[in-house]
C-alpha cells in the first residue's frame, strides 16, 4: 500500500508525528528516540500501515526499511501488537534488539513496558530465524555470540548445546575476544 512518505516534519508529540506531505497531514507513530531533523525540515519514512476494527487505519514510521521489516516481523508474533512492538523498538535500538533475540535473552526483552516472560520466549522462538536474515549489523559481545555459535556448530555440536556453553562463556566474561569465548564455550561444552 504505501512504501514511504516523504514531506515535512511539522511535530512529534511523543509517538506521534504530523508529516505535511504537500499540504495533507498524516498522523504517523514513529519509535521514541528518532534522530529527526528541524520543523520545516524533509523527512522520509518507511510506512506500515496497519489496520484494525477498534482504529481504522493507523500508520506506522520508520527511517530505515529494515526498521520497518523487523516491526512488520514483530507484530506477526501473537500477542505482539503494533503499540507494543512500537515500546519495544522504542526501549531498544534494532541492533540491541536483534542481539538479544539471537541471544535468546528473554530477560532483556521482558524489560520493555507490555512484553512479559512468556511474550519474550515467543517473541524469540519466532523471530530468531528470521532476525538471522535481516541486514542487521550486531557488535560486540552479540556479534561474538552468534560466531562463537557457529564455530561450535561447525564442531559438531548442537545449535541448542553450543548456544547454552556461549551463553554461559559471556555470563562469564561479557569483554572476552572471540578466540577466548570459543575456548570457554569448549571448556563448558
Amino acid at each position: 500500500m504505501y512504501e514511504y512518505l516523504s514531506g515535512k516534519f511539522i511535530s512529534l508529540d511523543g509517538t506521534r508525528l504530523c508529516l505535511d506531505v504537500s499540504g495533507t497531514g498524516y498522523c504517523i507513530y514513529v519509535p521514541v528516540g528518532l534522530n529527526l531533523p528541524s520543523q520545516n525540515d524533509s523527512l522520509k519514512l518507511f510506512i506500515s500501515p496497519v489496520y484494525s476494527d477498534a482504529n481504522g487505519l493507523t500508520l506506522y514510521g520508520f527511517m530505515r526499511r529494515v526498521e520497518r521489516t523487523f516491526f512488520e516481523a514483530l507484530i506477526s508474533v501473537s500477542g505482539v501488537g503494533p503499540k507494543t512492538a512500537l515500546a519495544l523498538m522504542s526501549k531498544m535500538s534494532l541492533e540491541q534488539l536483534a542481539s538479544a533475540i539471537t541471544a535468546q535473552d528473554s530477560k532483556l526483552i521482558s524489560k520493555a513496558p507490555g512484553i512479559g516472560q512468556k511474550t519474550a520466549e515467543r517473541l524469540i522462538i519466532d523471530l530468531k530465524a528470521k532476525v538471522a536474515k535481516l541486514p542487521i549489523e550486531l557488535d560486540g559481545p552479540m556479534q561474538h555470540f552468534q560466531d562463537a555459535v557457529s564455530a561450535l556448530e561447525g564442531l559438531g555440536y548442537s545449535s541448542t548445546h553450543a548456544q547454552k556453553a556461549v551463553k554461559g562463556a559471556l555470563e562469564e566474561d561479557s569483554s572476552a575476544s572471540l578466540g577466548q569465548l570459543i575456548t570457554r564455550a569448549l571448556q563448558r561444552a
